[in-house]
Order: C-alpha cells, then sequence, then structure tokens
C-alpha cells in the first residue's frame, strides 16, 4: 500500500478522539491518546495523552499500563 511520505504514522492501540486533527509526517507512538478536537503538529510519545490545539502532553504511562501489548 503506497502512502504519502508526508503522511503520520499511527503505532499500536493509538485513540484518536472526535475531530482531532493529525498534520504532517509526525508519528503517534504505540498507545498514545489523542484528546477530542487536539490539533497535532509534532511526534507523540508511546502511552502519551495529548490535547489543545497546538496538543501538548498532559500524561506519559508505559503502553503495558494502557492495558495493551
Amino acid at each position: 500500500l503506497d502512502r504519502p511520505l508526508d503522511a503520520p504514522i499511527l503505532g499500536k492501540s493509538v485513540n484518536v478522539g472526535a475531530g482531532a486533527k493529525i498534520f504532517g509526517k509526525v508519528t503517534i507512538g504505540n498507545g498514545a491518546n489523542i484528546g477530542a478536537n487536539a490539533v497535532v503538529l509534532s511526534d507523540v510519545p508511546a502511552g502519551a495523552t495529548v490535547v489543545g490545539i497546538p496538543a501538548k502532553v498532559i500524561k506519559v504511562r508505559s503502553f503495558e499500563e494502557n492495558g495493551s501489548s
């Protein structure tokens, strides 16, 4: 499957809230949570929760704590 070079890359078990936007060549780590209406312009670490415009990290948990493996 071909994708544009500037497409976002989402890890495993990523939750994206309603209305959230992810722009550009960013990587969303495993188990990350993107809040509703957040605007993601940069990479999000694994297990992080981000909210706001632009999105900012408010919490980071290990991916295993999220109940996933």
